[in-house]
């Protein structure tokens, strides 16, 4: 993962868990590996493969990844 990228990512995590907005036990750096995965799914099978369904799979799937780290489930 880009440094950069990965860094902002896992300091928003780490955030979010001092907020109490995800679990105290919450892994910074893996969800941020996980929401940069996700990213790059969705990218590389929209771009390269023309998947219109991936952009809705994707937000299952961050969805997904934010309840099971302890947020609020919206909608």
């Amino acid at each position: 993962m880009p440094g950069e990228w990965d860094d902002y990512l896992a300091r928003c995590a780490a955030r979010a868990v001092a907020a109490g907005d995800l679990r105290q036990d919450t892994d910074s750096r893996q969800f941020a590996f996980d929401m940069y995965a996700l990213f790059v799914a969705v990218n590389t099978r929209s771009m390269l493969h023309d998947d219109d369904d991936a952009y809705d799979m994707a937000e299952r799937s961050l969805r997904r990844l934010l309840v099971d780290a302890g947020a609020a489930k919206k909608r």
